[in-house]
């Protein structure tokens, strides 16, 4: 879903932007509904680099498709799985005690997260809403 917004704020690769949707049938269908919907100030990639002031209107894309199931298996679901499978192999099938069993898998999770960190750094852009281009001489009704 793509928008116009008037920039507030310009960071070194994000600016901060007032959204002015009006349309509320589609907002209550989107993901991201508490990104938009009315007067909302949101923190947007600016990945070409556009050369964009405070004050300026620009055209931002949305995404769609987020699903929060996906994301809450890959934030919970796995980890847990991955600490019930290692404490249950370490301590039943190769006697380990406790307690060590129990820092393996905290040091399992641990890489876990910083794979799925780095994983999710690099397509940070599908899921951001983003700037797709600067519009000139553009009038919002608020």
């Amino acid at each position: 879903m793509r928008e116009i917004a008037k920039v507030l704020k310009v960071e070194k690769h994000t600016i901060e932007v007032q959204t002015f949707s009006n349309d509320v049938a589609s907002c209550q269908s989107c993901p991201l509904n508490t990104v938009c919907g009315s007067k909302k100030n949101i923190h947007v990639i600016n990945p070409n680099g556009y050369d964009i002031k405070v004050g300026d209107m620009v055209e931002i894309n949305i995404p769609q498709r987020v699903s929060v199931s996906a994301l809450s298996g890959l934030l919970y679901g796995i980890p847990v799985v991955i600490l019930l499978s290692t404490l249950l192999t370490l301590k039943y099938f190769v006697g380990m005690n406790d307690y060590i069993s129990l820092g393996i898998a905290g040091g399992i999770i641990g890489l876990y997260y910083l794979v799925l960190n780095k994983g999710t750094r690099r397509r940070a852009a599908k899921f951001s809403p983003s700037v797709v281009k600067k519009v000139n001489n553009v009038t919002i009704k608020t």
